[in-house]
């Protein structure tokens, strides 16, 4: 079958590639000759060893009132990011981005383990569905992650590596 995206070349890639063997080089080939394939490619590498946005931000969203999300995402508009709808559950409406830094993908898991293991988050409730469950804090803690925050981001700046993708 010959369409503008698939040929005969094509589907003996794809049967290798599924049936024998995932090499390196037959993702090579799928890609020269069907380029628009790349850009999931490049997506799901953003995502593995991509820039990210480590950030702190409060919602307009009644239930999450009080609290504030520190977290880590590939994208660099966290209004769109929270905007989205993904999840079940409301929509998240960012009110303030208290912090946004950029750090490579690995400086950012890194980073944001290094914030959860100093500082005591907020379960929400069980009925609240959103992202990051676990990523809450109650605002009084605002300033004290903040300066967390602050005065140790410059520590995964330059940590460059691989991180499973999301």
């Amino acid at each position: 079958m010959e369409t503008k995206f698939w040929n005969t070349e094509t589907e003996q890639l794809v049967k290798n590639y599924c049936l024998k063997r995932k090499s390196p080089e037959t993702v090579i080939e799928l890609l020269k000759i069907n380029p628009h394939i790349f850009k999931y490619i490049c997506t799901t590498m953003d995502s593995c060893i991509g820039m990210h946005q480590v950030y702190m931000v409060t919602f307009k969203n009644k239930e999450l009132s009080g609290k504030f999300k520190v977290g880590y995402t590939k994208h660099k508009d966290l209004r769109k990011r929270f905007s989205e709808t993904r999840y079940k559950g409301n929509k998240l409406i960012v009110d303030e981005i208290i912090l946004q830094v950029e750090l490579p993908a690995l400086g950012a898991v890194k980073f944001e383990k290094f914030i959860q293991s100093n500082s005591k988050n907020d379960l929400l409730d069980e009925k609240i569905k959103v992202p990051g469950k676990g990523e809450f804090y109650d605002i009084s803690k605002k300033e004290e992650i903040l300066e967390l925050c602050e005065s140790n981001v410059d520590n995964y700046r330059d940590m460059w590596g691989i991180k499973a993708p999301n």
